[in-house]
């Protein structure tokens, strides 16, 4: 009879903890699920609600996940990346006795499940640092948006979980060197990824808001119109006018030349004209004397994206309340742009100059990728981090049963 109970008893104990660890498995995959679901929900509003944030309702949504997110985290890590240990002595409910001979003890290691839990926090922060809006922009314009500061503490937050884990496993466990070794190299690379791309943010944002092509454009725009204006003045004070002449609109190659304040504005150091335009400068009318050297209906394309690009700056420094010249010397931006675009009946070509430069303008505002364009270097290692951070991820989920670990001879291998 005491057979049978302990027989009854130990299937009862087996059954409850087989429970036990099916409901918290159960709960940690919801709690991903819905950690998933609020990053959606920061990354959507980050992107696409950045003119709405000023709204109560939307600043309250957004605040709110981001702060549910976190506490998500602080929860799943944890639950996931432990261990589970049971031990017990049957009860015998006849004689009200234990039986001390017989131990049941029950262990559950998570290893696939904590790798997964612990590769999949990384991830979100990953995938939120590369979509999140960043903005350098003139002091002017408004304010410049950098990174935001929330991810950062996200980040030390969820690697100190992580190496906490660790530090957990060293002092509770004997466990082999090489296995140490592997599992702190998945933590520590895991999270250096996240750190690197967040430091390349912040140098990429720095960059650019001191980069006169993004940062301080529209400040030297105004100043390079200015000194435009007083260049093609006669020495006699009088306007040298060329008919249908391209405005010397700029187009890209601020960063090829010196620059330095004076009162203007910020002007190009060298003052000469011929200097001007035989040094890394593009402007509209430099682009519009291609037409020497390749067809019209080859460049045509070209020359619009290149017109609409010059125009975006020009709407950047309206934004930025600086007043732009009229070109001396030809005609003005406005009246070229209906004179050239009007005179073929090319009303198409119209609409499609004023897309792109909103598009451009669009672009700027509520994206993080012009930051990377002040040097040419930092979109490459911008790519190069990406696919890192794919690359080893990858590598982690494609082993067999993703992280476990089995022990021969005294050492361990990966199947």
């Amino acid at each position: 009879m005491a057979g049978g109970n302990s027989t009854i008893s130990c299937s009862h104990l087996v059954s409850s903890f087989h429970k036990s660890m099916q409901g918290k498995i159960w709960l940690v995959n919801a709690l991903q699920l819905a950690g998933a679901i609020l990053a959606g929900l920061i990354v959507g509003i980050g992107i696409y609600g950045q003119r709405y944030r000023h709204h109560r309702l939307t600043r309250f949504i957004f605040l709110g996940t981001n702060t549910l997110f976190l506490a998500i985290i602080s929860t799943v890590v944890p639950m996931g990346a432990g261990e589970n240990a049971y031990a017990t002595e049957p009860y015998d409910l006849d004689n009200g006795e234990y039986f001390s001979s017989q131990l049941i003890f029950a262990k559950c290691q998570p290893s696939v499940h904590s790798l997964l839990v612990v590769v999949w926090a990384p991830l979100v922060q990953i995938i939120m640092i590369n979509t999140s809006a960043v903005v350098a922009v003139d002091g002017r314009e408004g304010g410049s948006m950098g990174p935001p500061f929330e991810l950062f503490v996200k980040g030390v937050w969820t690697f100190y979980l992580g190496i906490s884990y660790i530090i957990l496993l060293t002092n509770r466990y004997r466990l082999h060197p090489e296995y140490m070794i592997a599992r702190i190299s998945l933590e520590v690379v895991t999270f250096a990824l996240i750190f690197t791309k967040m430091v390349l943010k912040y140098y990429a944002f720095e960059k650019a808001r001191q980069s006169f092509a993004l940062g301080r454009n529209p400040h030297l725009i105004s100043g390079y119109m200015k000194q435009q204006s007083s260049q093609q003045t006669s020495h006699h004070g009088e306007l040298v006018v060329v008919e249908d002449a391209p405005p010397p609109l700029l187009v890209m190659g601020e960063e090829k030349r010196h620059v330095e304040k004076q009162p203007l504005g910020y002007v190009f150091k060298d003052d000469s004209w011929t200097s001007l335009h035989n040094n890394g400068l593009v402007t509209i009318d430099r682009v519009w004397r291609l037409d020497n050297m390749l067809p019209t209906s080859t460049l045509k394309p070209q020359k619009d994206l290149c017109f609409s690009f010059a125009l975006f700056k020009l709407l950047r420094c309206r934004f930025a309340r600086y007043k732009v010249r009229n070109n001396a010397g030809s005609k003005d931006a406005f009246s070229f742009f209906w004179s050239l675009l009007l005179k073929d009946g090319e009303r198409d070509r119209v609409f499609l100059v004023i897309s792109d430069e909103l598009w451009f303008l669009h672009d700027y505002y509520y994206s993080s990728l012009p930051i990377y364009y002040s040097n040419y270097w930092l979109p490459i290692l911008g790519i190069f981090i990406s696919l890192l951070c794919i690359a080893w991820c990858c590598f982690l989920l494609t082993r067999p049963l993703v992280w476990l670990v089995v022990r021969t001879n005294g050492g361990i291998y990966f199947p």
